[in-house]
């Protein structure tokens, strides 16, 4: 519970009564909401009804929700039962006041007439800049290339009926290809049947050539900005079908290499140019190193290794010069879930299914493993981050915890350890730091952005985002904007305030904050005080206590 929000709101039940409502008699509760920022005080009149409609609102979009007394098969009328029920929803009330990330939200401020009776007290909801729906499949992995402004995505069949209606499909053209590769004779009818029942089924995007259905692709934007730097437009640069699941993407830009990993557990390597302006991709490696999903990729063109792990519980790498030669550096009894490349510092960061970090060193060939963190859970970690300035690692789970951890200084990985970690409950795919605001950003299995402070350990605001999963997000500090993509098939631009809160609210929280830990180091010193004269009061010095 976050102490800024402590004393902003104040909820009672004062008393319950009965009204009639269409011919029946209703029972509403009498509630008193004073607002400690604007010092008014208002009273609502609201039905039970009303408030478990407000419950019900609220729980899909925020982790942790305080309980409410549940419906009864027949009304209550006796009045200890009524009474049990008041104070119920009074303290569901209260604890929601105490939430920031509840208090901001539209239906709860207009279920308490927060907006009517204390205007000032306003949040700063994310804008949306930009939104394109226009993507043929749902998002599973994007990276941006950021010299060049070109946007990649690795794309899927979200409809699992639709994919394996295309597996079959791809089976039997395979088949049948086969078939007639064999054939003694040059009739090249069926054939040219299979290539037109291929054309018929192909969608706008697609190559005419491909000998497949397309289950997965990957697609290239230029990325352009207006010139009031507000907005943006998609141009489409190129798209590439695959008849499996793609599932992560990488680029290297020294190289201008393009990575996929498919979740069949191969990898494809693709070049591009300057001069070709980035329009025109080559693939150069095609190899499968992994028997299931990968599920992390990293290119180091200095060592020239190829970094993945996959689902299949292996951590391989693979030389780039010669890709027959794949080493496994280590099998963990937990699938991986996630890598990051940490360059300057020569180390690898992976996370599992188990809710464990992995550290590697690449100084040397293989990596070594320098050390193990068991985060406080065992859930599986999906949503990783690094700051690398000041050195910490966020780790979110597919469970809504999430954990920060100190890296200290490189070259002293076995100190690496767990500081804090907060959360609710909530699905995470994917986190992202702001240092500018000390926030993570989480997205989840339902389409939730979350903002979580670092200072209090507590979810400040939240937004449905997207209609599905959110897969990835990008964080821009320079311009303050977040890219959501999802596998509702959407890529959105937010643009993200300075603060959630207004300038008058956020000095009213400040200088309650300052009250608060005022008192609170006048509680230390008195207890400090008060053990001071117990000890005296218990001194034994002076008694002679031989027998």
């Amino acid at each position: 519970m976050s102490d800024f929000l402590q004393s902003n709101l104040e909820i009672t039940i004062s008393e319950f009564f009965e009204k009639y409502v269409d011919g029946k008699t209703v029972t509403f509760y009498k509630i008193e909401v004073y607002d400690n920022f604007s010092k008014e005080t208002w009273i609502l009149e609201k039905r039970y009804s009303e408030i478990a409609l407000l419950h019900k609102t609220i729980s899909k979009l925020y982790p942790n929700i305080p309980p409410m007394p549940g419906k009864t098969l027949f009304k209550i009328k006796d009045r200890d039962q009524l009474e049990k029920r008041k104070k119920q929803l009074e303290t569901f009330l209260r604890e929601c006041s105490n939430r920031k990330d509840i208090v901001s939200n539209e239906t709860f401020k207009g279920f308490l007439e927060i907006d009517k009776h204390s205007p000032d007290m306003a949040y700063n909801p994310p804008t949306i800049i930009y939104e394109n729906n226009e993507l043929p499949l749902g998002v599973r992995d994007c990276v941006y290339f950021e010299e060049a402004s070109i946007l990649f995505l690795v794309c899927c069949d979200m409809n699992i009926t639709s994919r394996v209606d295309a597996y079959i499909t791809n089976a039997n053209l395979r088949s049948m290809n086969d078939v007639l590769k064999h054939m003694p004779f040059k009739d090249k009818s069926k054939n040219n049947e299979i290539n037109e029942d291929l054309k018929n089924n192909n969608s706008l995007w697609e190559n005419k050539a491909d000998q497949h259905i397309s289950v997965g692709a990957v697609f290239a934007y230029k990325v352009i900005e207006d010139k009031r730097g507000n907005s943006y437009y998609f141009d489409k640069l190129w798209a590439k079908s695959f008849p499996e699941q793609t599932g992560v993407v990488n680029f290297n830009k020294n190289e201008l290499v393009l990575q996929v990993g498919l979740d069949s557990g191969t990898i494809i390597f693709y070049k591009t140019s300057a001069e070709s302006k980035y329009s025109a991709f080559d693939e150069i490696i095609n190899y499968k190193p992994h028997t299931n999903r990968v599920m992390g990729l990293a290119y180091d063109d200095q060592q020239r290794y190829i970094y993945s792990c996959s689902t299949d519980k292996k951590f391989m790498v693979t030389e780039f010069n010669c890709i027959s030669n794949i080493s496994e550096v280590i099998q963990s009894n937990f699938g991986y879930t996630a890598l990051i490349h940490d360059k300057k510092n020569e180390r690898l960061f992976l996370t599992n299914e188990g809710g464990a970090l992995s550290v590697f060193l690449t100084k040397f060939f293989p990596p070594t493993l320098a050390t193990v963190i068991q985060t406080h859970t065992t859930n599986c970690i999906r949503g990783l981050d690094i700051e690398y300035h000041k050195q910490y690692i966020f780790t979110g789970t597919n469970k809504g915890d999430i954990s920060v951890l100190d890296l200290g200084q490189p070259g002293k990985e076995k100190l690496i350890k767990e500081i804090s970690y907060f959360g609710g409950n909530l699905e995470i795919r994917i986190l992202r730091y702001n240092p500018d605001n000390h926030e993570i950003y989480s997205g989840d299995q339902k389409g939730k952005i979350t903002v979580w402070s670092l200072k209090t350990g507590q979810s400040i605001y939240a937004w449905q985002a997207h209609k599905g999963a959110i897969t990835q997000m990008r964080y821009d500090r320079k311009k303050k904007h977040l890219l959501s993509v999802g596998k509702d098939k959407k890529i959105i631009y937010w643009q993200i305030p300075d603060s959630w809160i207004s300038e008058s609210m956020k000095k009213f929280e400040e200088d309650s904050m300052r009250e608060i830990n005022a008192n609170r180091a006048a509680s230390r010193l008195q207890k400090a005080k008060n053990k001071d004269d117990d000890s005296s009061d218990d001194s034994l010095d002076g008694w002679d206590i031989r027998p």
